[in-house]
């Protein structure tokens, strides 16, 4: 993760869903796993970040929620949305 929010670059994506680890739908303030999708050279990615051990840095989000993703070039399904030094959610600044 570390590596990935200091190193990775930055495309734009969406939250589709946010669930439990055991995979029930969550609409809890801290969900445990998000998942999101972003684009990349007309290649659609799909994919799931366990972010149960970072609840102070998922607040405010929602479903179809535009966000940030950083991912590496060698390999751009490894990716992040959310990392202890870094947050590709938008938050609500109210």
């Amino acid at each position: 993760r570390d590596h990935l929010a200091t190193m990775g670059r930055i495309t734009d994506g969406v939250l589709i869903d946010a669930r439990t680890l055991g995979g029930e739908e969550t609409n809890e303030t801290a969900p445990e796993v998000l998942i999101y999708s972003y684009r990349l050279a007309g290649v659609t990615y799909d994919c799931a970040q366990d972010v149960s051990k970072l609840p102070e840095r998922v607040t405010g989000w929602r479903l179809d929620q535009p966000l940030q993703v950083r991912y590496d070039p060698r390999n751009p399904g490894n990716s992040v949305v959310v990392a202890e030094s870094w947050s590709g959610l938008w938050q609500d600044r109210a």
